[in-house]
């Protein structure tokens, strides 16, 4: 039975739409009829009233069958529940008004009401499900998530891979310090990646992970963690899912934990996952090794091996990644594991030129794989600060205003690999250029000012490189239908044969017996048949038996 009012309660977000309808279709017969001074019939408000009761019901007990799952801001719980209730008492007053004319008045009063409450209780299921300022936060600036733990005094250390200097190496957490582990370390990596939307204003799939508490009940998914089982844990789970997988979390849009993070939170759960008390953490033993390292164990005893330099910083400046969002930019990383950004700027694109690009970009030449700046106001004064972005893989360019006069810094891009130049005035001679690109692989040139003599050029220095000009090939005909020729002089089927000579039979109009008019002549059974006028072939088809014996 109790599965079955689990069920029941769920039934919730679907019925609590029902009141809010009924409810606004009372309001606006009401205020149709006082606009045109017909108040509706009383008999059709009282039948809508009834079923607002009815609908209020049924909401308010799924509700509170809802309710006994747990998992919601019991502040906010109360207040949705007790504006709900008085939702539904105001409705039976309307039930009273309602039957009588003379209470007219009281009963658009309590209607009033209603949609106020009505819309108060809406607003408070929807700070429980999306968080306390729902409504009004597009309005509000965005600012960094309010930690739910206070940071400690000291500064938290860098989020990079710790750099190895002997094996086995195990983080040791300083004998003086007061605070936990969870405390220092872990708390602060939920504040900045998880409380948003798991915290105490905010809990999405029921799951709190600003308290304790709410880190042991877990979510609706089930424990977010099993201490001392990585493998198993929810947590470990959602984050190694593809950035794209729509169960990845944090979700793609919201920034991510670094690598030194994850296997921070991984060390915390092989642990045992305590919240009390100093303990070592492993980090060493989830840590990602870099590909370009190479294992000395492959080198001589005599060669000195030195780490190639990572690719691009794990994080980039948050500060330059907020700046984007600002304006509208969308940005994000390439991969799970890939921390390279990807960044578009659609949305802001026709208020971006070559001086706002270049002091979004700066900060951020050293991360950046993906760009396009299609169909922004940018020209050559931009492709200077591309040149210098070392990982850069793919750009579009597509409608921008571009030159032959910056061909040279797109050849100097070390990495580019795929570049869009659709419905740019880039020509033969920024063919020329991107000749000496030993990197590209992909150029897209649809309506742009290369002619077919450059793209010939271009291809024939690098025949390996794919183009996309738009161009079609010439089309060979396969196959053509022959002439048409008849075997035989039989008339088309349907077609009636005609006659061998067009002069009349007749002398005299069948129908009105005066001479025949060559003009007025049908042919009825291979026969000509004269008239004398237009008139008579009309009456003729009526009835031609009629007409017979005068043919004959």
């Amino acid at each position: 039975m109790n599965e079955l009012l689990a069920v029941a309660g769920r039934l919730h977000p679907l019925l609590l739409h029902l009141p809010i309808g009924f409810v606004a279709g009372l309001a606006a017969l009401e205020t149709l009829g006082a606009l045109r001074r017909a108040p509706p019939p009383l008999a059709v408000m009282a039948t809508l009233t009834r079923l607002t009761q009815l609908a209020a019901a049924a909401a308010i007990t799924t509700g509170l069958l809802l309710e006994q799952e747990g998992g919601y801001p019991e502040a906010l719980a109360d207040q949705h529940r007790n504006v709900a209730l008085a939702f539904f008492v105001v409705s039976l007053a309307m039930g009273r008004f309602v039957r009588s004319e003379a209470r007219r008045t009281a009963f658009r009063v309590s209607l009033g009401l209603a949609l106020v409450l009505v819309g108060v209780a809406g607003h408070l299921g929807g700070s429980i499900t999306h968080g306390g300022n729902f409504l009004f936060e597009p309005l509000e600036e965005h600012a960094p998530p309010k930690p739910a733990v206070e940071p400690p005094a000291q500064p938290r250390e860098v989020a990079e891979a710790p750099t190895a200097v002997a094996t086995n190496v195990v983080e040791q957490v300083p004998a003086s310090a007061v605070r936990s582990t969870f405390e220092e370390r872990i708390a602060p990596l939920f504040a900045a990646s998880c409380t948003n939307c798991h915290g105490e204003d905010k809990r999405k799939g029921r799951l709190a992970m600003h308290t304790r508490e709410g880190l042991e009940r877990g979510g609706s998914s089930g424990p977010a963690f099993v201490a001392g089982d990585v493998a198993a844990s929810l947590l470990v789970q959602r984050l190694e899912l593809p950035l794209d997988d729509e169960e990845h979390m944090p979700p793609a849009d919201k920034p991510q934990p670094s690598a030194h993070d994850v296997a921070l939170l991984k060390a915390w759960i092989a642990a045992g996952a305590p919240f009390e008390g100093q303990v070592e953490l492993r980090v060493e033993s989830f840590a990602v090794p870099a590909a370009s390292t190479t294992p000395i164990a492959q080198k001589p005893a005599t060669t000195t091996v030195q780490s190639a330099p990572p690719a691009a910083p794990i994080a980039p400046p948050p500060a330059a990644l907020e700046a984007l969002r600002r304006e509208l930019a969308h940005v994000q990383p390439v991969s799970q594991t890939d921390p390279l950004l990807w960044i578009d700027f659609a949305a802001p694109a026709a208020e971006m030129d070559d001086a706002r690009v270049r002091a979004l970009l700066e900060p951020l030449v050293e991360h950046v794989a993906e760009l396009s700046l299609a169909r922004t106001r940018i020209g050559d004064a931009t492709l200077e600060l591309l040149a210098r972005m070392p990982q850069l893989r793919k750009l579009d360019l597509r409608a921008t205003l571009v030159t032959d006069a910056g061909a040279r810094w797109l050849a100097a891009a070390p990495r580019l690999r795929e570049l869009i130049a659709a419905q740019t005035s880039l020509g033969d001679a920024t063919l020329a250029e991107l000749a000496k690109s030993g990197a590209l692989e992909r150029l897209v040139l649809w309506n742009s000012a290369a002619t077919e003599a450059g793209i010939a050029a271009l291809q024939a220095a690098r025949p390996a490189l794919v183009i996309e000009s738009g161009a079609l090939p010439n089309a060979a005909v396969l196959e053509a239908e022959s002439e048409v020729k008849f075997t035989s002089d039989a008339p088309l089927p349907g077609a009636e044969a005609a006659p061998a000579a067009l002069t009349p039979l007749n002398a005299r109009c069948p129908v009105s017996d005066a001479p025949v008019n060559p003009k007025y002549a049908v042919v009825f059974e291979g026969k000509v048949v004269g008239f004398c006028c237009p008139n008579c072939p009309k009456e003729f088809w009526a009835d031609p038996k009629a007409f017979a014996e005068k043919l004959k």
